[in-house]
């Protein structure tokens, strides 16, 4: 073993033995220490354990990293298929919210299907700016995927929502950013057959433009695409 592996099992050792006596008032954080000894020795599986329990023991603010670090773990070991039922009974009345932020962390750490169904699985229990932020994460992640059809279903589901405030803003962005994007790609190649995704992609950044200005720009962007293909 090397230097620092020693430390951590050492580390591991010393908060065992404290949780030998678990009415200790410093127990459910030395569990919590636990779990990390556990993902930093790569055993991510024993840390989802450890912060499970420190969420059904620990008062706050614990209690609430817990939360965040069994969504991290739980992109390593978990189903995304399961993590909406796995987080509602982790956390009631919380569990699409969990879900959620599986979403998103699993798109920060390129985990790009998952995050889908994370998504996916989140959005009908959610509401209200939750589900805006949800459907742009989604969306985002459709994006980076790259295929086109199902881009303009997320883009389009989102436009259903009438986003507005700061979610309504990142909407506009990213799917004006994607029209923008795409125009440059389909006169670039000639690719013909995309025409119709990118018209359909301006037309929707026109459906969610925060501002007179921007929903002109996306109209006047779809306008240009049809003269150049005709």
């Amino acid at each position: 073993l090397g230097g620092g592996e020693v430390a951590v099992r050492e580390r591991g050792l010393g908060e065992r033995e404290v949780l030998r006596f678990p009415a200790a008032r410093v127990a459910a954080y030395a569990r919590y220490k636990l779990g990390w000894v556990h993902v930093n020795l790569g055993q991510p599986q024993d840390a989802l354990a450890d912060f499970v329990d420190v969420v059904g023991h620990a008062g706050e603010p614990l209690r609430r990293e817990a939360l965040k670090d069994v969504v991290r773990v739980y992109a390593e070991v978990g189903l995304p298929a399961q993590a909406l039922a796995f987080f509602e009974r982790l956390d009631p009345g919380h569990g699409a919210a969990h879900a959620a932020r599986l979403g998103a962390f699993c798109s920060e750490t390129g985990r790009l299907d998952a995050a889908v169904v994370a998504y996916q699985a989140a959005l009908p229990e959610l509401g209200g700016d939750a589900a805006c932020d949800a459907a742009v994460g989604l969306a985002r992640v459709q994006v980076m995927r790259g295929a086109k059809p199902e881009v303009l279903t997320a883009f389009a589901d989102l436009a259903d929502r009438h986003p507005s405030g700061a979610c309504g803003h990142d909407a506009e962005d990213l799917i004006t950013a994607t029209a923008q994007a795409w125009d440059r790609e389909v006169r670039r190649t000639r690719m013909r057959p995309d025409v119709p995704h990118v018209l359909r992609c301006w037309a929707l950044a026109a459906a969610v433009a925060q501002s007179p200005a921007t929903r002109q720009a996306a109209v006047d962007g779809e306008a240009a695409l049809r003269a150049w293909a005709h």
